[in-house]
């Protein structure tokens, strides 16, 4: 069993012939009884091993990007949801890396900076994901244009990439081709669904504050929106009187001066149109983070290393944390790196000098509730993005313009690496997401590291990679077991032996696999086929169905002989029945 990085290794190619008997004429849906089969290889013995442990691979960066190297096993301490661990492997990965030598007592160690860049040979897939809805056009260039450096200079030869944007208007699979990539990565533009300045010119409402209104009711927002409003109708000198007061009364945004319109200047209450807004942003930030779960699934296909890169301004995911949640998930279980580029660059958060944008004078309380939220619009923007990064181990490249190195960071292997491996103790089997922190002891002031920050524990009972070994390793046996109720019969015929397999209903839901094997007096294996049952029965096909059961049919071809026939079924809690039959082929 391996908690982490797991693939099946089965590769079934279906619907190959598999007859279906059952006892009585039964009606069902489409989808309830899904049946398939392929031909079956025995596989070499399989030794069963349980490998309870966790793989690590950890990038340690000085505070200018550097990867630092020299570092020795005891420099790191890792806790599982709290709990310190042992660490039971560990190796550096990096050219001429010296142990880290003993320093005198307080002093600090010699610690080297190695280069940026990769020599890996191995194959790397890198998926570009434009977010080409939530970024603006100035943004999204410079993004592009650090890419087409990025793909003309530091792509190494056994680098693959693939493009891929939230508005799906360019796609390109994985490939090796430049010049094709380089074209697709040219045509990016920027297709807005929702403007920043939320649906309507005035009063403004932006998605942030649509969100402080609609989901958090606060009431500032909603005084900066109603004052907003009122300035719609051309009403600047009431204005002006209001915020000449607002200044003379030095009460701050807490002024109040009288009831706000009950509408805006088109008619439309205030609190409707953010929740309008609100409603809309959350329908562009589903359908994003839907790209980004495509582009990880796509990615996580691929043989070699595996890394998304998104590149986006930001967007908000309040109430989309699950969905969130489910991504960091499952890159986790298929090892796909999502790193993340802020498109915007260095941001300063610092105030305008006089309240007015591009509409021209703003009032007081709106401009100075928009100016003190800014920096916590900012953090939530971008807060998908930094979680997604940084729980799956990858980068977050943000606050700097120099977006070209962002992508050399992110695009390119370190140079210098740790794989640190541990066991959890005690190996808590819940099937849940277990938070994983690593640090140095001492600390280096400056430095910081990058590694996926969980793991998701095996669930009760067996592992799909543990259910998969024991029925291969049943049929290397002669032994009998009968823990799921299953019936065989033969029935033979020239060059072929129809093997019947009655399997009992139980469960409503369930997954049945079944394999059916010839063996010749010697012990040689002939043929086989592998069966699945997938279940969803209707209340009123259960019933039916629990009184005779199924019972799925193999054709097994061999020349004529006497055989030994190995039946095994399996249930979806890994209960096994082995059954032996001595056939003749006539």
């Amino acid at each position: 069993m391996r908690l982490a990085g797991f693939r099946t290794s089965r590769c079934l190619v279906f619907f190959v012939f598999f007859a279906l008997v059952t006892a009585l004429a039964v009606a069902q849906s489409p989808g309830e009884i899904r049946l398939r089969s392929a031909p079956y290889t025995l596989p070499a013995v399989v030794l069963v091993a349980h490998a309870d442990t966790v793989p690590l691979t950890v990038v340690v960066r000085d505070s200018h990007g550097k990867v630092i190297t020299g570092l020795a096993q005891d420099r790191f301490r890792l806790s599982d949801n709290g709990t310190l661990q042992t660490l039971t492997s560990f190796h550096a990965n990096h050219p001429a890396a010296a142990p880290e030598a003993a320093a005198p007592t307080g002093a600090a160690p010699t610690l080297t900076p190695a280069p940026s860049g990769s020599a890996d040979a191995a194959p790397r897939y890198v998926a570009l994901l434009f977010d080409d809805v939530n970024s603006n056009q100035g943004d999204l260039q410079q993004a592009r244009n650090a890419a087409l450096r990025f793909l003309k200079e530091q792509l190494g030869p056994g680098g693959y990439m693939a493009l891929y944007t939230v508005s799906n208007s360019q796609t390109l699979a994985f490939t090796q081709d430049r010049a094709a990539l380089a074209a697709a990565i040219a045509h990016i533009s920027a297709h807005p669904r929702a403007s920043a300045r939320g649906l309507a010119q005035c009063p403004r409402i932006t998605p942030y504050e649509a969100y402080l209104i609609a989901e958090i009711h606060d009431p500032g927002a909603l005084q900066s929106a109603n004052a907003d409003s009122l300035s719609c109708g051309n009403q600047y000198q009431a204005q002006a009187a209001q915020d000449a007061a607002l200044r003379a009364s030095d009460c701050g945004l807490n002024c109040t001066f009288g009831a706000p319109p009950p509408t805006t200047s088109d008619g439309i209450p205030v609190e409707t149109q953010a929740n309008a807004t609100w409603e809309m942003t959350l329908g562009v930030s589903q359908d994003t983070l839907a790209t980004v779960r495509n582009a990880v699934a796509l990615t996580a296909q691929q043989p070699g290393e595996r890394i998304v890169v998104l590149a986006s301004s930001g967007f908000l995911t309040e109430g989309l944390e699950q969905t969130r949640e489910d991504i960091i998930r499952e890159a986790l279980r298929d090892d796909v790196i999502i790193d993340a580029l802020d498109d915007r660059g260095l941001y300063s958060g610092t105030a305008s000098n006089a309240p007015e944008d591009d509409r021209g004078f703003l009032p007081l309380i709106t401009w100075a509730f928009e100016e003190s939220t800014k920096i916590t619009e900012a953090e939530a923007q971008s807060d998908a993005m930094a979680s997604m990064a940084l729980a799956t181990g990858g980068l977050y490249f943000h606050n700097n313009n120099d977006l070209t190195v962002g992508f050399e960071q992110l695009g390119l292997s370190p140079s210098a690496t740790y794989d640190l491996a541990f066991t959890p103790t005690p190996l808590v089997r819940d099937g849940k997401l277990h938070r994983i922190k690593i640090e140095l002891s001492p600390s280096i002031s400056g430095a910081s590291l990058e590694a996926r920050r969980g793991y998701f524990a095996p669930p009760p009972g067996l592992t799909p990679a543990e259910m998969e070994q024991a029925l291969n390793q049943a049929m290397h046996t002669t032994a009998a077991a009968s823990a799921v109720p299953a019936e065989v019969s033969v029935t033979n015929s020239p060059g072929t032996a129809r093997v019947q397999i009655r399997v009992g209903v139980t469960q409503p839901r369930e997954r049945v696999s079944l394999i059916a094997g010839l063996f010749a007096a010697n012990g040689d294996y002939i043929t086989g086929e592998r069966g699945e049952m997938d279940l969803a029965l209707k209340d009123s096909t259960f019933k039916k169905l629990r009184k005779n059961g199924l019972a799925p049919a193999f054709d097994l071809h061999a020349p004529a002989g006497q055989y030994r026939l190995r039946v095994v079924v399996e249930d979806a809690t890994g209960a096994l029945t082995e059954i032996n039959r001595d056939v003749q082929v006539p």
